[in-house]
């Protein structure tokens, strides 16, 4: 899982507010999205474990596989 591969707390699923998509909308995007936040830059821990960068290859690794597998299960 992604916390597993960051070390970082899960903070839970929220789901997409009507201001994101507005947001996103502005740049003519319609379709699905995901917005991951791994960590807080102002949170020392957090700025710890995201400055390791296998730690952000591993994030980003498994990042893609969830996309994939949400695809696939389509």
């Amino acid at each position: 899982s992604l916390v597993s591969a960051t070390g970082l707390r899960s903070r839970g699923l929220k789901h997409e507010s009507e201001s994101v998509r507005k947001r996103l909308a502005v740049f003519g995007f319609v379709g699905p999205a995901a917005l991951a936040e791994v960590g807080f830059l102002d949170n020392v821990t957090d700025r710890s474990i995201i400055a390791v960068r296998e730690t952000r290859i591993q994030f980003a690794k498994r990042f893609v596989a969830g996309v994939q597998e949400w695809r696939a299960a389509e």
